[in-house]
């Protein structure tokens, strides 16, 4: 699906998160990039017409806001858990670990939702593509990351 020119452009887009990723400010900047080439890609892909596209991204910038406030808070969930763990003490793990899985239940459902929201805008083929590209966008991203910057230490516990 990925064109040695995508890749170019992704390494082009990427490299300032690889090279300077400890810097919020240019983090900020590359991860807007990353999302200026997605919404490119996905007006390729969808090959949609400006009203559809309007209405198309509207949609989609208003899941993304809501999937980033609830990532957000499943994060600090499991921040809290980690630290809870760390602790020396002996900790009720129970009520923490139902309020993660409740967040990332409720994650699930609102990308369901968003997926099933699209029927007015896209046709069934159009939404297979979404689903497709969303998919292999996301793993492509991770890939080069991963890749450029090794694989990532697991907390010991």
């Amino acid at each position: 699906m990925f064109t040695k020119r995508t890749l170019l452009l992704l390494f082009i887009v990427l490299f300032p998160l690889m090279t300077v990723s400890a810097q919020p400010r240019m983090e900020k900047r590359a991860l807007k990039k990353i999302d200026q080439l997605e919404k490119v890609k996905l007006l390729e892909i969808l090959d949609m017409d400006e009203d559809a596209s309007i209405k198309f991204f509207v949609r989609r910038k208003e899941f993304k806001d809501r999937q980033r406030i609830m990532q957000d808070a499943v994060d600090s969930l499991h921040e809290a858990l980690h630290q809870k763990l760390e602790s020396e003490t002996r900790a009720d793990f129970k009520a923490l670990v139902n309020e993660i899985v409740q967040k990332e239940d409720e994650l699930m459902s609102s990308r369901i939702e968003y997926i099933r929201s699209q029927g007015d805008i896209l046709n069934d083929q159009q939404i297979a593509k979404l689903i497709i590209f969303e998919r292999e966008f996301r793993k492509e991203i991770q890939d080069l990351l991963f890749r450029r910057g090794g694989k990532k230490a697991r907390p010991d516990f």
